[in-house]
């Protein structure tokens, strides 16, 4: 019995697809949960916003609900909030997981195209300033920052990615940023950003030979011989006899 438990618990991890972590803010609103939060965390003055609250929260694997009150104060909870209420400058929101397709890694050719990109890439790096989540994404079981890299390269509009090797993370991010060092101690962290993009060249157009015919010379008339008279035949002259 416990066998065919692991066996069917195997499956599931196999064919079920890459569980993403979402937030979605609601204005207006603060969590309500039967305790007090289980992080507290008072944003610096460059990172009193929203979105720096739900960066946190994403990036903490236990973090399943958020929420940010004016100036400063990011609460975090590990487990499920039992409600919201209103509340004026606030914001709450919960994690939810989303399944999307998982990536098959395989040196067969496949159908799905590759984009020839070149990254500048430095270990104990990670992306500088805040993150615009709308136009990125945090995907999860990353244990590898070459799975990440493989990623970006299979995602068009991916110019930058972070991988983050402690918590097997990884953010694809839509422009290019910035990296900067982070302590070189415990599990690697990179920031990797496109430098170059290679397109296949582009054929030039084939312009078709112009069928133009030579032009035609006007034609040349022959030269008109002068009328010829036909001979006068002179009388005959008859000698006078006397």
């Amino acid at each position: 019995m416990r066998l065919q438990t692991i066996l069917t618990l195997s499956f599931l991890v196999l064919t079920a697809g890459e569980l993403q972590r979402k937030i979605k803010p609601k204005g207006g609103k603060a969590c309500v949960h039967g305790k007090v939060h289980d992080v507290l965390i008072k944003l610096g003055p460059e990172n009193q916003r929203v979105g720096k609250c739900k960066e946190k929260c994403l990036l903490d694997d236990k973090c399943v609900a958020m929420q940010f009150k004016p100036p400063k104060r990011c609460s975090l909870w590990y487990t499920p909030i039992d409600s919201m209420e209103s509340a004026e400058g606030a914001y709450c929101g919960s994690v939810n997981l989303v399944d999307v397709e998982p990536i098959k890694y395989t040196d067969a050719p496949t159908t799905s195209p590759t984009y020839e990109k070149d990254f500048v890439v430095e270990p104990y790096t990670k992306c500088a300033g805040d993150i615009n989540w709308n136009r990125a994404k945090l995907l999860e079981q990353y244990t590898h920052v070459s799975q990440c890299q493989r990623r970006c390269k299979k995602m068009q509009k991916c110019k930058s990615y972070q991988w983050n090797g402690r918590q097997n993370t990884c953010i694809l991010i839509k422009y290019k940023v910035q990296s900067e060092a982070v302590p070189q101690t415990g599990p690697t962290r990179v920031c990797g950003s496109i430098a170059i993009t290679t397109d296949a060249p582009a054929r030039s157009p084939v312009i078709a030979a112009s069928s133009t015919k030579a032009p035609t010379k006007p034609p040349v008339k022959a030269p008109t011989k002068a009328p010829v008279k036909s001979p006068v035949a002179l009388p005959d002259v008859v000698a006078n006899t006397k």
